[in-house]
């Protein structure tokens, strides 16, 4: 869930910065505007698999879509394992066992064998209380490099602020530009709550409105 107040809160500091305020996210873009609405941002979703632009252009990059196959044999899996939900994303399968760790060695053991004749496309991801299949060369540092490459984040320095094992290619990619790769579990004391301050305090500074 998204704490009530934060989307109009960026929104304030995405209208100080002139529009250079990105979301890159694991999840569809449709989620994301879903769970942000009315807030529109530019953001990289499925791990920078879809791209909202500065533009409003969408951008798909090339890759190969995942066998329906897997699809439906992990969906049925998730029947037998009480409390796993399998998220089908456009480019990629996420399996979260949050409400079920003991599934866990099963599902890396399940997705690995699925990938292993195609392993040259694909890759199983470790995630936060969750397991994803996803095309090779998708993510998040990918994304961050892409979205720094466009006229309205040239320039600039890059902050990205992540929590999850998907988001250490984001924080790589931004220190590599030079700019700020924050872990949330380092950088930030109180967890979640303690970026929102943060993100407070730099609307202030920002004299965001």
């Amino acid at each position: 869930m998204v704490p009530r107040g934060l989307p109009a809160l960026l929104a304030r500091v995405e209208r100080a910065l002139g529009g250079a305020i990105a979301i890159v996210s694991g999840r569809s873009l449709d989620t994301v505007d879903a769970l942000l609405d009315p807030w529109r941002p530019v953001a990289a979703c499925e791990h920078g698999a879809e791209c909202r632009l500065p533009s409003g252009g969408i951008v798909n990059p090339q890759s190969p879509p995942v066998p329906e196959d897997w699809r439906t044999r992990l969906s049925a899996l998730a029947v037998e394992m009480p409390g796993v939900i399998v998220e089908n994303k456009h480019s990629a399968i996420t399996m979260h066992y949050r409400r079920a760790p003991q599934w866990r060695e099963r599902l890396h053991d399940i997705a690995e064998q699925l990938v292993a004749p195609r392993a040259d496309a694909f890759a199983v991801t470790p995630a936060h209380q969750a397991v994803e299949i996803r095309p090779r060369g998708i993510d998040k540092g990918r994304a961050v490099r892409l979205l720094m490459r466009e006229p309205l984040f040239l320039g600039r320095v890059p902050v990205f602020v992540g929590d999850d094992v998907t988001d250490e290619d984001g924080i790589d990619a931004a220190r590599e530009l030079g700019g700020w790769g924050l872990n949330v579990s380092e950088c930030f004391p109180d967890g979640p709550a303690g970026v929102r301050q943060w993100i407070v305090a730099l609307a202030g500074r920002l004299g965001a409105s």
